[in-house]
């Protein structure tokens, strides 16, 4: 699930989900979501954009004898350029 929210010409508020494993290939469960506030903007001739936001990361895995169970949570930022 993705959803996109233009506060204005330039700037889009971006909410994202999903599940995921199912068993498959040994993964059990992983999940995330994520959130971020884009800058849209023209850098020479291409578009580009800077981002800020926040993420969580959930992976579950089962394989006798080894069970992992991690969540990673946090910041991220980033610049995209598209051509």
């Amino acid at each position: 699930m993705h959803s996109e929210w233009w506060l204005s010409p330039n700037v889009a508020l971006h909410v994202k989900g999903d599940f995921g494993g199912f068993g498959v290939d040994k993964m059990h469960k992983t999940y995330q979501a994520i959130s971020w506030l884009a800058y849209h903007f023209k850098w020479g001739k291409l578009d580009s954009k800077v981002v800020a936001g926040f993420r969580y990361l959930k992976l579950e895995l089962e394989n006798e004898p080894i069970a992992v169970d991690v969540a990673v949570r946090g910041p991220l930022i980033g610049f995209g350029v598209e051509f």
